[in-house]
C-alpha cells in the first residue's frame, strides 16, 4: 500500500498491483495541513501500513517531517498533468522512470 496525494497515480498503481489510499491535500502538501487531516492519516495507517506516500510536487518540509515522524517516506513524481520549466515531457519522463527505479 501507497498513500497519494493525487488520483492520477491510481493508473500506476493498479497497474503495477499496489493499493492506493488517496488523500485530497490542499496544495499537495504545499499548504498547511489541518490538525484532522494527520488524524484520518493516523486512523488509516492501522489498516493500511504504508511506507512511502506520492507527491506531484514537493511538499513543504513542515510535511515531510511529519510523515517521517510517521515513517512514511515521501516520493515526489512530476504527473507530467502541466507544462513547467523544468524541461520538456520526455525529460520529465525520464525523471520520473529514475524515480520510479528506487528500492
Amino acid at each position: 500500500t501507497v498513500f497519494s496525494s493525487d488520483t492520477r497515480y491510481q493508473y500506476l498503481t493498479k497497474r503495477i498491483g499496489i493499493q492506493d489510499v488517496y488523500y485530497f491535500w490542499t496544495g499537495h502538501g504545499k499548504e498547511e495541513l489541518p490538525e484532522n487531516a494527520w488524524k484520518i492519516l493516523d486512523e488509516n495507517l492501522k489498516v493500511y501500513p504504508a511506507s512511502l506516500m506520492l507527491f506531484p510536487v514537493e511538499p513543504k518540509q513542515k510535511t515531510v517531517d511529519q510523515l517521517g515522524e510517521r515513517r512514511i517516506r515521501v516520493l515526489q513524481m512530476d504527473t507530467i498533468e502541466t507544462p513547467n520549466d523544468q524541461g520538456d515531457y520526455f525529460e520529465r519522463m525520464e525523471k520520473v522512470i529514475r524515480a520510479l527505479s528506487i528500492e
